[in-house]
């Protein structure tokens, strides 16, 4: 089967920024005109020259009342809920503290207990929306969302596990891979297939990186598919790439940028193409 060249995303630019130049003028000879420096280290230098707003009362007062209605219970976490739609939209105007503290906010109604349904379903909508804005909160939520990945007290629910492994993804902060590498050999397939779905967020990541993250993916599939083609009568491990099958196959196609539909023409190509560039094949 011939291989489908995968186009790569456009880039998105960032914001362009302003600046003047003043030239002077001495003993009647105009002096060179300094060229400033474009790119990302002349934008990085503007951002420290107008950073954000920090420690601000807003940011604070909104924790506050999270913290509040997060420990009622479940009583009120409809109103948690909203705050946090609050303290996603103060995230991306916070200075490193404020930035910090939401995060960590956020994080901790993970500990509050809510009790399960009648029929055992679980109350986690706080849960599953603290999870969801923890992907918003990249980089300074990594380390959270490593604490309650695959936890004691919430590891058996698998939609919150979910969502935690997504927004881990979502941060797109190079601390993230190893703790999602580690999830892709999980006994659970739907882990498997979510930190499968997430490592396809790092698709920008320089070429050796993307590399180590796409071996790690194809030596899960080929082993999953290997028992299979192993013991045809293998029903576990044939439910199990049902589900990681293509999720796993996306995060292939965006770290290579090539697309096969097979375990082993995955392989073929990897062990032909192993140490080229990728990007201009």
């Amino acid at each position: 089967m011939q291989n489908h060249p995968i186009r790569p995303l456009g880039l998105r630019l960032g914001a362009p920024f302003l600046c003047s130049l003043a030239a002077t003028l001495t003993s009647g000879a105009a002096t060179p005109v300094p060229v400033l420096e474009s790119g990302p280290k002349a934008g990085h230098a503007a951002q420290q020259d107008d950073p954000k707003p920090d420690k601000r009362d807003v940011v604070k007062e909104l924790c506050a009342k999270f913290k509040a209605h997060s420990k009622e219970r479940g009583k009120e976490d409809v109103l948690a809920i909203q705050v946090i739609d609050q303290l996603v939209l103060e995230f991306a105007q916070s200075g490193p503290k404020d930035r910090e503290a939401i995060a960590k906010t956020v994080g901790a109604s993970l500990k509050e207990r809510r009790k399960e349904s009648e029929e055992s379903v679980p109350d986690n909508k706080l849960y599953l929306a603290a999870a969801n804005a923890l992907g918003e909160f990249g980089p300074e939520s990594v380390d959270v969302l490593g604490d309650w990945i695959n936890h004691k007290d919430h590891r058996d629910d698998l939609a919150l596990q979910r969502a935690l492994i997504l927004s881990m993804g979502k941060t797109k902060d190079k601390k993230a891979i190893k703790p999602l590498t580690d999830l892709l050999v999980h006994h659970q397939a739907a882990v498997q297939a979510a930190t499968a779905e997430a490592l396809g967020n790092f698709g920008h990541l320089p070429l050796d990186d993307r590399k180590e993250i796409f071996k790690d993916v194809l030596d899960q599939v080929t082993s999953i598919k290997g028992a299979i083609d192993q013991d045809p009568n293998n029903n576990i491990e044939r439910a199990r790439y049902d589900a990681v099958r293509a999720p796993m196959r996306s995060a292939l196609q965006v770290l290579s940028k090539q697309d096969f539909a097979e375990p082993s023409e995955w392989r073929a190509w990897w062990n032909n193409n192993k140490h080229k560039d990728w990007d201009n094949l």
